[in-house]
């Protein structure tokens, strides 16, 4: 695929983008930014210490760092590392001067840096910025020794591992460095690298990790002092904190258990006596450094705290023994209960452990909050997008009942002779952390306003601003001042039921009778674009054989994707998340899309039962044809039929399905913003496609299917279907409308036949694909 450059992906959505940058360190850390950066259209020069030998081995260590990015996928699209130049710290340092952002990410050693700063002084360009990726080093201390120049070029940007897929960046300014620079790197990361920049003071571990670490702590400490076994652990505070499925323990396992003693360690060290982590040393536990000890330090050994999925380590018998047990179940009365509340409420030992862990880290929040933080929305915006909770500890005590919370504080803290925190006081007596949908309580106490992020626009509020032009109970229309439509279902999942599909037809005649001048498809759903028609009538229509009623549905989906096609206004696609089924088909229908850059697009049909009945197969040849993609036919066929999502916009367009106005961008945030941007560009002087034939294949395209003895009956009926959909004699090829009717009369008898409906119907059940 052609490479874009950051001038040609990002003045979209950011003045005065990055176009060169250097990153020194090519570690996991450093080699993850690199590819973030290399993926974002920004030419990177990636340094590391020199290897062993001469010539190109002395730069084989930051060579490793962009084989590693390709294997973990650390890319956009594998590409994208040819934007990167490796080198090293002894023979490369000078073309650092080339450079406007300088990314520092050696390991967490000060006096490694400060000589790494030294020798920079002299080769960091006037107007560059210089940043460290430290976790834990105090800016003063980073910056003590520099000279007053490079002291006025230099912040701190902490990304979250690995830089691709963890959004938070936590931004310490400098008072010596122009509020406009500052201001400058932050746009860069929102709006360039798509990351949520987070200003933080310069305090020990910053946010998310000051608050974190401390609940890891709590957890890990409060478990092993109760005999609470790591698998229920790990349960409860997936159920009351709304964390990934690792829990705490499986966290410690998945950052690498090595990194106890150094880390929470320095917390120790750095925090104040009555800090609560003085409560809660994990980083001399038995536990920890005796797995430390016999190499069992998570995923960067041979396993930790657990081991596989089946077993975990006997805490039981630690110290004296460090053996694996298979994992318990969980029958503790606390985890059924219905709601987190009534989980904390349950007098169990799952239930006393949530209350103690809960208690103590919304006390934590809020006596830390006034010093590291301006607003309580600090952190939780921290704890959602570095360790990736579905809602912040601070959003969670509002929906559990401030007034309750503050209780089971006051009572798990009367038994150390501690007071509620002044800011939970405040909380309380102002109805909440987040009093409204648009204020939030400052570390300070008062009410503020939830500001605004910049270039972010959501329909709902579209919806808000400017009222509903069509509507009915799963869609409705917004009619911007410039005249454009933004359609959107209000459907789970963005999905395509009739009521959907109807307002677009009403959204189409708006538009054929002047009433739209462009046309925007989004979703009320950021995860999701259009996960597919809904799939519940057409299990029904098949084991029912209600042949009627499924042709009519098809017909109805396909008439109107067709008139969608050619209608007299442009149709742009917001696409964010999924788009997958008839969201990749209705995708193919339109004048362009703005994707973001990790949508998930494709037909998974085959694993429901039938193949892309909105002429996915037809519109797919179509494009690959226009694109001049070599084997277009067996390539359309290949997509359609495999049931493989293709995951990255990148990846997508390469397969020369994308249209000349596409864009792609970082932010999820800005992708429906950008959508109804080029809609009003491309609505100026705007011509409806006029229908062009579709040369099909002369052979069939199913070969590797019927020959396969390990496809089923059920897959090679589909497969067959979609090669004779895109098969053909004539060389003049076959028309949209011939392609149409030939889609309908393929696709109804096929999901009638009962074991295509029995896999319909399985995934309506159950979610799973059959593979009958």
């Amino acid at each position: 695929m052609s490479i874009p450059t950051a001038a040609q992906l990002h003045t979209l959505t950011i003045d005065k983008p990055v176009m060169q940058a250097t990153v020194i360190g090519a570690g996991s850390m450093g080699s993850g930014i690199a590819a973030l950066l290399a993926s974002n259209g920004v030419k990177v020069l990636l340094l590391d210490v020199p290897g062993e030998g001469s010539g190109s081995d002395r730069n084989a260590p930051a060579q490793r760092g962009v084989d590693i990015q390709l294997k973990r996928k650390g890319f956009t699209h594998p590409d994208f590392a040819d934007n990167i130049t490796v080198g090293n710290t002894e023979d490369d340092l000078a073309k650092v001067a080339d450079s406007q952002w300088i990314v520092e990410a050696v390991f967490e050693n000060l006096e490694v840096k400060k000589k790494l700063y030294a020798q920079l002084e002299k080769h960091v360009a006037e107007g560059a910025l210089l940043t460290s990726n430290t976790s834990t080093i105090p800016l003063a201390q980073l910056t003590e020794d520099m000279g007053p120049q490079l002291a006025g070029q230099f912040v701190i940007t902490h990304f979250f591992n690995p830089p691709r897929v963890m959004n938070l960046v936590e931004v310490v300014p400098n008072d010596k460095v122009a509020p406009e620079k500052v201001q400058w790197i932050w746009n860069v990361l929102e709006g360039q690298l798509g990351k949520v920049p987070l200003m933080c003071r310069d305090t020990p571990g910053f946010i998310a990790n000051r608050i974190g670490n401390l609940w890891m702590a709590v957890a890990a400490k409060v478990a092993l002092d109760n005999n609470i076994a790591p698998e229920l652990a790990d349960a409860v505070n997936q159920k009351i904190f709304q964390t990934p499925r690792t829990g705490a323990f499986g966290l410690f396992d998945y950052i690498g258990l090595q990194l106890v003693p150094d880390v929470w360690g320095s917390f120790i060290e750095k925090v104040p006596e009555h800090d609560a982590y003085h409560r809660y040393p994990v980083h001399n536990h038995t536990l920890f450094t005796g797995l430390i000890e016999r190499g069992l330090t998570g995923r960067t050994g041979e396993s930790g705290v657990f081991r596989g999925r089946e077993e975990v380590i006997d805490v039981a018998a630690v110290p004296a023994e460090f053996n694996y047990r298979q994992r318990q179940a969980l029958d503790d009365p606390a985890l059924s209960a219905s709601t987190p509340v009534e989980l904390m409420e349950t007098d169990s030992p799952a239930g006393q452990y949530a209350r103690a862990i809960f208690a103590e880290t919304i006390a934590y929040c809020a006596a830390t909050g006034p010093e590291i933080t301006d607003t309580v929305e600090g952190i939780d915006a921290a704890m959602r997008h570095g360790y990736s909770w579905r809602r912040g500890p601070l959003q969670l005590a509002d929906a559990y009942g401030i007034g309750w919370v503050r209780d089971i504080v006051a009572q798990h803290l009367q038994t150390t002779g501690r007071e509620v925190p002044q800011l939970l006081e405040a909380a309380v007596k102002a109805g909440g952390f987040y009093p409204s949908d648009t204020t939030v309580l400052a570390t300070t106490g008062e009410v503020v306003g939830l500001p605004d992020v910049a270039g972010v626009v959501t329909v709902g509020d579209l919806r808000e601003q400017h009222g509903t032009f069509l509507a009915n109970d799963k869609a409705f229309v917004v009619r911007l001042p410039s005249g454009v439509g933004v359609w959107a279902t209000s459907t789970k999942k963005g999905s395509l039921s009739s009521e959907a599909i109807a307002l677009l037809c009403e959204a189409i005649d708006a538009a054929v009778a002047g009433e739209l001048t462009a046309l925007v498809l989004a979703s009320n759903d950021p995860t999701a674009f259009c996960a597919g028609a809904d799939l519940s009538t057409l299990a029904h229509a098949g084991t029912s054989g209600d042949a009627e009623c499924l042709e009519k549905f098809l017909r109805l989906g396909l008439d109107t994707l067709t008139t969608l096609r050619i209608a007299p206004v442009p149709v742009v696609a917001a696409v964010q998340g999924y788009a997958v089924g008839g969201g990749a088909e209705m995708l193919l229908h339109t004048d362009a899309a703005v994707f973001h850059q990790d949508a998930i697009i494709g037909f998974p049909e085959r694993n429901v039962g039938l193949f892309p009945g909105w002429n996915g197969a037809v519109r797919t040849l179509q494009r690959m044809q226009a694109a001049g993609v070599d084997d277009a036919a067996q390539k359309a066929f290949d997509l359609n039929v495999s049931a493989k999502l293709v995951r990255g916009a990148y990846p997508w367009l390469g397969q020369g399905v994308g249209t000349q106005h596409d864009r792609v961008v970082a932010q999820g945030g800005h992708v429906l913003a950008q959508a109804i941007e080029l809609s009003e560009e491309l609505s100026r002087n705007y011509a409806p496609p006029v229908e062009q034939r579709i040369v099909l294949s002369p052979t069939p395209l199913d070969g590797d299917w019927a020959d396969n003895p390990q496809a089923s009956d059920v897959d090679k009926r589909i497969a067959h279907a979609v090669s004779e959909l895109l098969t053909g004699e004539n060389p003049q090829g076959a028309t949209v409308a011939e392609l149409t009717e030939k889609d309908i009369v393929l696709c109804v008898p096929l999901l009638l036949h009962p074991d295509n409906a029995a896999r319909a119907q399985h995934m309506v059940d159950t979610g799973k694909p059959l593979k009958n």
